[in-house]
């Protein structure tokens, strides 16, 4: 029996006032919603604003869909995809980035140094997948349905001090004005939220348990470090949290910890059995040769929707993988729908 003490969300990426795969997050958080036992009507509404994309909302369906499990944490094209994804300029766009076109060993310079400007070359630029029409939704699906609420902290920040930031939150208000749940926006840890943050930026929708809904939005900052530590955290495979996207995350307090101090760019897990799982806030490709693998769901993880859109136009393949597996691989590759495809520096020691 779970304590609904925790909040669902998701994480996506506004570029140019559009929201990159909003229609598989959603879908993602409706499906949640349903297993998990939240009330789930408000993300109806938000489906419908979506039914351009041809989302299936019908109750029926969908709780036919959450009878098998593994099933609707995959994504498979019958609840997320399908034609609607299967989009040329998107397949070439990350075929050309995984053909690594600038060579493994030009990453390092003559002293092993990362070399951050080569670094920034790999990474997936936005304006690139941007090409990819199919890919988006606009903002104002959201934001039509939105009351702003301005909230000011003061905040310890590590250079500087104390200094005072505004942070804003936004609830939505599809039926009634909600207020904004301060706890669960501290379960969130949006330390860096800040007023005006122009056309770009990070958007967490969140769902509570009664079925009130709100977002906030924080920047997009650079990234300036790109290397992942293999954390000593086991993860337990059966744990049904780890397959959905949830504001309980102690599991990931080692990960929090580092990325915040900026030690690295995510912490890579293991289950109780030794298998690869994910990061923090990625799931994980690695390279072997010319083959691209991704761990494998069975292994007890969270299905990003960036990595089931990889999987659905056979970008990448599920493998039950090892730590081995890592620490041999040609390249390692941190992903998600905000980031792209990151790659990644494994640090030779334990976190």
């Amino acid at each position: 029996m779970l304590n609904y003490d925790f909040a669902l969300f998701e994480t996506m990426l506004v570029f140019n006032d559009r929201i990159f795969l909003l229609s598989a997050h959603l879908n993602r958080l409706y499906h949640s919603a349903i297993r998990l036992g939240f009330d789930y009507k408000n993300i109806e509404t938000l489906l419908l604003q979506c039914s351009s994309n041809s989302i299936i909302t019908n109750n029926d369906k969908l709780k036919d869909k959450t009878e098998n499990f593994m099933s609707f944490c995959s994504l498979d094209s019958s609840i997320g995809y399908g034609n609607l994804y299967i989009n040329k300029n998107f397949v070439n766009i990350i075929k050309d980035f995984l053909s690594m076109k600038i060579e493994d060993n030009s990453i390092y310079d003559c002293e092993s140094q990362y070399d951050f400007s080569l670094q920034n070359k790999l990474n997936l630029q936005l304006d690139s997948l941007y090409e990819c029409k199919t890919l988006w939704s606009d903002v104002a699906i959201i934001k039509n349905l939105v009351n702003e609420v301005v909230i000011t902290n003061t905040l310890k920040q590590p250079a500087n001090g104390i200094k005072e930031q505004k942070h804003k939150y936004q609830a939505l208000n599809i039926s009634q004005n909600y207020n904004v749940s301060n706890n669960i926006c501290q379960d969130m840890g949006h330390d860096n939220m800040v007023y005006n943050i122009g056309q770009n930026y990070i958007m967490r929708l969140i769902l509570q348990h009664d079925g009130k809904m709100l977002y906030t939005i924080s920047p997009l900052d650079k990234i300036t470090n790109y290397d992942v530590l293999l954390s000593n955290n086991i993860l337990n495979s059966e744990y049904i949290l780890h397959r959905h996207k949830a504001t309980k995350r102690e599991h990931f307090i080692d990960a929090t910890q580092a990325i915040a101090n900026n030690l690295c760019f995510d912490c890579i897990y293991l289950n109780e059995i030794g298998e690869i799982t994910e990061g923090s806030r990625s799931n994980i490709i690695v390279r072997h040769g010319k083959k691209y693998y991704t761990p494998h769901s069975s292994s007890g993880l969270l299905c990003g929707t960036f990595r089931s859109l990889l999987l659905s136009n056979n970008i990448c393949q599920e493998r039950i993988l090892y730590k081995e597996d890592i620490q041999n691989a040609d390249s390692v590759y941190c992903i998600n729908s905000v980031r792209g495809i990151v790659r990644a520096r494994l640090m030779n020691f334990d976190y």
